[in-house]
């Protein structure tokens, strides 16, 4: 089988698609400009994630949805599952976000942090001494 680099003529290895040289030279252009590459690539997903992060708040109306609070700080919302069994799946991340946007949201809802660990707590979902009900308490 040939060589899959455009400009090569030679055999490719076997079971491969690049020949030796142009493996070779492959990854030393990779060694070369992965330095400069990755930061770039940080920078980017980075991005892509905030503004994913950004639709959901905005999809899930921007505030925490515990009744009173009016907290709209992004910086301290977070995603809950509404019935709890979060810890079931990767609940961070774009392939999360990705997925809360295309329920449109339904089965989510934004909590401040506090009211959040309330919720945890009060739901029994925490492990430790913290997983104590309010109803256990009294």
């Amino acid at each position: 089988m040939k060589c899959s680099s455009k400009t090569c003529k030679r055999e490719a290895r076997s079971g491969l698609r690049l020949c030796e040289s142009c493996a070779r030279s492959k990854r030393e252009y990779n060694t070369r400009n992965n330095a400069v590459l990755t930061p770039k690539r940080k920078a980017y997903h980075a991005r892509y994630n905030a503004r994913l992060r950004e639709q959901v708040l905005a999809l899930l109306g921007g505030k925490c949805s515990w009744d009173g609070c009016t907290w709209t700080d992004s910086r301290a919302l977070q995603i809950d599952h509404k019935h709890g069994g979060g810890y079931k799946e990767a609940s961070y991340g774009p392939t999360f976000l990705r997925k809360v946007l295309a329920v449109n949201g339904e089965g989510f809802q934004l909590l401040c942090a506090n009211h959040n660990w309330i919720k945890k707590v009060e739901q029994g979902e925490v492990r430790g001494s913290l997983g104590i009900k309010n109803s256990e308490i009294n």
